[in-house]
């Protein structure tokens, strides 16, 4: 049996066509996810099964079957070696941030690593295999080992953040992934997004003109919404601290808006630069603060 895999010029975005032979027939599958086609390739070439050269995908010759970085259809993720262990989670980490422009990235196991998984030259790395969301006192610990070795931290959780680690992340522009057994990785606010490498990226390349003019107006539409939820933040302190109950009564319901609305923007955070969503939760926010605005 032998194995083809092609990337139609029209085909789905992040999706790919199979092409399986063997003596007797020729079966074509299409619109297959490339992170799919990815792991077909690798079980296939452990069997001994000859590929195939056909159409580039994701930064290589599909029918190489060395790892590179593929995307599903929202072209999020990066499809890396297996990581059904914590060992496995930290090997995980270190062909991330080799992919991220490290290739000297190195796990610390066997040594006193003060809280960090992963090192290399102007990075560290701390990996959480963990079943709960990951909170905001380990990223605080690797961000102030990060300062002090004067290196950029980046975080892996298993099981995601919970709302007080984004909201402590976006604020010090770190770095967070999530990652699944399978070797997924998934950029979980706009540092990480920032960083994936272009294979990862929506069409395996860099953002076309409409897409990173669209991308640059939700980024400036992210950060003057931030600074209107700081600003109202600021107001609404000042009115708990009014003599009159109903003020006081207001400003408490501005404060359970407004953690609404900056969860929101972190949930919206997760999503690739230019993705169209993004004005979903930004209508949100708008939203929320109209009403703050209302009670303060």
């Amino acid at each position: 049996m032998s194995l083809e895999l092609l990337q139609p010029r029209f085909g789905k975005p992040g999706h790919g066509t199979a092409v399986l032979r063997t003596p007797a027939e020729r079966l074509k599958i299409e619109d297959v996810p490339q992170a799919a086609l990815a792991r077909l390739r690798r079980a296939l070439a452990a069997e001994g099964a000859p590929a195939a050269e056909g159409d580039s995908v994701a930064g290589g010759p599909l029918g190489d079957t060395s790892h590179h970085a593929t995307t599903d259809a929202a072209g999020l993720s990066d499809l890396g070696p297996p990581a059904v262990d914590w060992t496995q989670a930290e090997e995980l980490a270190v062909w991330h941030l080799r992919l991220l422009g490290y290739p000297d990235a190195r796990c610390t196991r066997g040594g006193a690593d003060s809280g960090v998984d992963v090192l290399a030259t102007g990075a560290v790395a701390q990996v959480k295999h963990w079943a709960q969301p990951v909170g905001q006192p380990p990223l605080r610990d690797l961000f102030g080992v990060g300062q002090a070795a004067a290196a950029k931290p980046f975080f892996y959780s298993l099981s995601g953040y919970t709302p007080q680690a984004l909201e402590w992340a976006n604020a010090t522009n770190m770095a967070l992934f999530a990652y699944s057994a399978d070797g997924r990785v998934l950029a979980q606010n706009s540092a990480a997004h920032m960083l994936a490498p272009s294979s990862a990226r929506p069409g395996g390349g860099n953002l076309g003109f409409f897409e990173q003019a669209r991308a640059d107006r939700y980024r400036r539409e992210l950060e003057k919404l931030r600074q209107e939820i700081n600003d109202l933040t600021a107001l609404m302190h000042k009115r708990t601290q009014s003599r009159r109950p109903a003020v006081r009564r207001s400003a408490g319901e501005a404060a359970s808006l407004l953690l609404s609305a900056s969860r929101a923007l972190d949930g919206g955070d997760v999503l690739p630069p230019a993705d169209r969503r993004r004005e979903d939760f930004h209508q949100v926010v708008r939203e929320a603060l109209k009403q703050v605005k209302r009670l303060l």
